[in-house]
């Protein structure tokens, strides 16, 4: 499924260039003749032991074909004093190419919350992962979000996509950081923030999502009948959501085409969003990859994840079309820079893959005013 068309290189940065000096802003970012935005909402900050299992973790599940328990483990449970833990933390921090951005002064992983609209030459607009919302009941697991209020919305409007403007809202999965804007509270009645929207979901997501209500309700990691309730039911009772295949092409204009292609692990309906344009390709990863170590160790799993080894696996097939096709990374939970080409890693250190500059692709203002 991951066949994108092969990227013209002539004029981008120096493969040599470290992607931490280019830790620059690249959005609005021209894929050919296509435009993405991009809107932030926060960033997490999480010490890299209590996000990411190790790679032995997630091979031992491969191995025994039983996936972990969702959520990461307790801090009364001593794992993270244990050398499985410490390993997690030094290889992330270990990268030297690792951009500022992404790991912080206290060796903590940052984690991009934010919305990427794709706009087509034809004037469609789909907006990709509606983050976490405002006034959600998320409860004490996750406490910062938790009925929480920001000014996304007003980002929205200062980037020139109105929630009018939409004309689809795709959503990767229906994790709680990927929907809570599909709706908003007025008067105390959830409502779609996007009215002129088609919500589209992978049906196999969607019935997954069913299943997890029915079987935890809010007892998860995330309280998913509460989600369930706030953020996506609104959307089915307003009549704007369209279940569809996981390879479902949104957009297939004369020069660009917009499709999904499924990237299942991290959830069992995940899709990830494909842009062609003009000879160019970039690819949307939602959480199919969460932190750019994951190019380094693609087996390095979340402790989120539905089944981490199929994660794994999707990854590895995912960076190898992506270095293999010149097609350009756009990491869903990405700092700055959130946009990369990959690489292959040389240095035989056990990594896998590198990030490579892609700041050459950067539209300016003025150039997107005038498509």
């Amino acid at each position: 499924p991951f066949r994108f068309r092969r990227l013209h290189l002539r004029g981008c940065a120096n493969p040599l260039t470290p992607l931490a000096s280019t830790a620059m802003e690249q959005f609005p970012l021209r894929i050919g003749a296509a435009v993405v935005h991009k809107i932030e909402e926060t960033t997490i900050s999480i010490p890299p032991a209590k996000f990411f299992k190790s790679e032995a973790k997630v091979e031992e599940e491969r191995a025994t074909g039983r996936p972990g328990a969702s959520g990461a483990p307790e801090e009364s449970s001593g794992y993270y004093e244990t050398a499985a833990a410490e390993e997690v933390c030094s290889k992330v921090r270990a990268l030297e190419w690792m951009p500022p951005t992404g790991i912080d002064g206290d060796g903590n992983l940052q984690l991009a919350v934010q919305m990427f609209v794709i706009e087509t030459p034809g004037g469609t607009r789909i907006a990709v992962d509606t983050c976490i919302g405002d006034d959600k009941s998320l409860g004490p697991n996750h406490e910062k979000f938790h009925m929480k209020q920001g000014p996304f919305l007003q980002n929205l409007h200062a980037a020139g996509c109105d929630p009018e403007s939409i004309h689809f809202v795709l959503c990767t999965h229906l994790h709680f950081d990927h929907v809570g804007f599909n709706t908003v509270l007025r008067d105390g009645v959830w409502v779609p923030t996007f009215p002129n929207a088609k919500y589209l979901v992978a049906e196999k997501e969607w019935m997954s999502c069913l299943e997890e209500v029915k079987a935890k309700g809010d007892d998860g990691f995330a309280p998913f009948a509460t989600i369930l309730r706030e953020s996506l039911q609104p959307i089915v009772d307003a009549g704007l959501q369209h279940l569809v295949s996981s390879d479902h092409v949104i957009v297939d204009e004369d020069s660009c085409k917009v499709r999904l292609v499924p990237t299942e692990g991290h959830t069992p309906g995940h899709v990830g969003v494909v842009i062609e344009s003009n000879g160019t390709s970039a690819v949307i990863t939602g959480d199919c990859i969460h932190h750019m170590a994951q190019l380094a160790y693609p087996q390095m799993g979340t402790w989120y994840d539905a089944n981490s080894a199929d994660a794994a696996d999707t990854r590895e097939a995912l960076f190898d079309r992506v270095a293999s096709e010149g097609a350009i990374l756009i990491g869903t939970h990405f700092p700055v820079p959130s946009a990369c080409f990959v690489e292959r890693d040389a240095k035989g250190s056990g990594r896998r893959y590198r990030p490579r500059p892609c700041s050459c692709c950067a539209a300016s203002s003025a150039a997107v005013a005038g498509a």
